[in-house]
């Protein structure tokens, strides 16, 4: 499968001229990225699409084995992704209220690829 690439913006890659597209081990990480950053619900052409933030990890009590069991779901989720090595690093700023993570996951073409949601 073939997909347009995103830029550090997130707008579609355009150099002028060209749209970019790739097929490799980067557009696994722009899937992992995209399910991971958009609220499941929220998109409209697929409301199944995204991470259920609002649905399972935000307003409840906090609970590490639900965050790591719906974060495993949404990162197993995307076409190319074979397995999650485990486990996620999660960083949390507080005074933003921003939570990053990183890990690294095993594609179906066998690539073992760091990912990083800063």
């Amino acid at each position: 499968m073939i997909d347009l690439m995103l830029d550090e913006t997130g707008d579609i890659d355009f150099d002028g001229v060209d749209v970019s597209v790739e097929s490799g081990a980067s557009v696994v990480a722009q899937r992992l990225a995209m399910r991971l950053s958009i609220v499941k619900g929220a998109w409209i052409f697929d409301k199944n699409f995204g991470t259920p933030y609002y649905q399972n990890i935000l307003g409840g009590k906090f609970s590490p084995t639900i965050l790591n069991a719906v974060f495993l779901d949404v990162i197993l989720t995307p076409p190319g992704v074979l397995k999650l090595f485990a486990p996620i690093e999660y960083s949390f700023d507080r005074r933003t209220r921003h939570l990053g993570m990183s890990f690294s996951v095993k594609t179906t073409t066998g690539v073992t690829l760091p990912v990083t949601i800063p």
